[in-house]
C-alpha cells in the first residue's frame, strides 16, 4: 500500500512541472508502475523477478533525470515532486530487499 499511495503522490504531483514537460515523465512513470506490478506477479520466481526488477532501474534513471531537468526552476516541483519521486524509488528498494532476504535455513531447522 506504501509504494502504491507514494506513486500516486508522485503522479498527482507531476501536474507541478510545465505542461510540456510532464507527458515524458508520465509516460515512463507508467512504464516504471507497469513493471512494478510484474514484479509482484513473477513472486516467487526468483529469477524472474530479478529480470523485471533490472527492468526498473533505467525507468527510475528516465524519471528521474526528466524530472529534474523540467523542474529547474520550479520551487514547487522541486520541493514537492522531487522527494516523491525518491519516496517511490525508496519504498521499492524496500520492498524488493524485504522479499528477497529471508532467514537462513539453520533458524528453520532449530525452530522445526
Amino acid at each position: 500500500m506504501q509504494e502504491v499511495n507514494a506513486i500516486g503522490t508522485a503522479w498527482l504531483r507531476l501536474d507541478l512541472l510545465p505542461a510540456d514537460k510532464q507527458q515524458n515523465v508520465r509516460e515512463n512513470l507508467r512504464k516504471y508502475l507497469d513493471a512494478r506490478i510484474r514484479v509482484y506477479e513473477k513472486f516467487p520466481d526468483v529469477a524472474t523477478v530479478r529480470q523485471e526488477i533490472d527492468a526498473t532501474n533505467p525507468l527510475q534513471t528516465a524519471i528521474w533525470t526528466d524530472a529534474v531537468t523540467a523542474a529547474a526552476g520550479s520551487q514547487p516541483a522541486t520541493v514537492l515532486l522531487l522527494p516523491a519521486l525518491n519516496e517511490t524509488f525508496d519504498i521499492a528498494t524496500t520492498r524488493t530487499l524485504s522479499a528477497m532476504m529471508h532467514p537462513p535455513s539453520i533458524v528453520y531447522t532449530m525452530l522445526f
